[in-house]
């Protein structure tokens, strides 16, 4: 078999960065499809988040020199103000989910806990 140029290497590497993507897209979608109970609307709009100010137990369960992966003794707790209608109001939300983007944003999945929004803080 002959060899591959570098050249030919990096482009069959770029073509299966690209199916990567595109397989890691496909799997988000199917996770959110299993886990969602409600229908989502696609919107953009503005949110502000206070995380729960609270001492939280929890156990490190896998350990690196780069990081450490934590189990919870109870969910996070945050206080989000988001745009709804064109006005501000406040809802409680537990974090169900937390994913870092191969383009350095982090993708949140929020619970809300109570029924009704209230006043914005």
């Amino acid at each position: 078999m002959p060899q591959k140029t570098q050249d030919e290497l990096e482009d069959q590497l770029a073509s299966l960065r690209v199916q990567v993507r595109e397989l890691e897209t496909e799997l988000l979608a199917l996770e959110g499809a299993d886990k969602r109970s409600s229908p989502r609307r696609l919107e953009t709009v503005s949110v502000q988040f206070v995380a729960e100010l609270d001492v939280v137990d929890a156990e490190g369960i896998d350990r690196s020199d780069e990081g450490v992966q934590l189990a919870l003794s109870r969910p996070m707790r945050f206080n989000l103000r988001l745009e709804e209608d064109e006005e501000h109001v406040a809802r409680s939300a537990e974090l169900v989910w937390s994913r870092r983007q191969p383009d350095g944003w982090t993708r949140m999945g929020f619970q809300f806990v109570e029924a009704h929004p209230s006043s914005a803080f």
